[in-house]
């Protein structure tokens, strides 16, 4: 059975599926925490075009991926470990505009691949984000992130 996808109509819902989830891997889901808590904070900043929330669940009803969206800025992943679960985000936003991605590099690359076949639009990797400053100042990473941002076909 592939994974099952699920909008969640507040930050709060959000995170009562997902925090436990997300907190399992707290480093690596640090963007998706600290988004939670902007919106959660601060709803004015958000209300003219409202942040989008959503998990994905195994057939045994344990979340395996979250991701949310605060436009006009790019989707975020949380870590996933079962990869299936990108295809599931995918499908359920291929209908949206989406001006680009942040993840976990595995899972983004496996999102940007579809993405690009199930939209038409494709990747510009030639603008790179480098992390070299945030080394030079003690920073270590905890997991490779990549962007991508879509641009339409034609």
């Amino acid at each position: 059975m592939p994974p099952t996808f699920q909008r969640h109509e507040s930050v709060d819902e959000f995170l009562a599926v997902a925090g436990a989830f997300l907190e399992a891997r707290e480093a690596e889901n640090n963007l998706l925490f600290g988004i939670s808590s902007a919106v959660r904070s601060s709803p004015e900043l958000f209300a003219e075009d409202a942040p989008s929330f959503a998990t994905v669940a195994d057939d045994a009803g344990r979340t395996v991926a979250a991701t949310l969206r605060t436009p006009p800025h790019n989707q975020v992943l949380s870590w996933i470990d079962e990869l299936d679960a990108v295809d599931a985000i995918v499908d359920a936003l291929r209908a949206e505009p989406l001006p680009g991605l942040l993840g976990p590099t595995e899972a983004a690359a496996r999102f940007a691949s579809a993405w690009t076949d199930a939209t038409g639009q494709f990747t510009d990797l030639a603008n790179p984000t480098s992390n070299k400053i945030y080394r030079a100042i003690g920073y270590e990473p905890v997991c490779d992130m990549d962007q991508y941002r879509f641009a339409s076909h034609g």
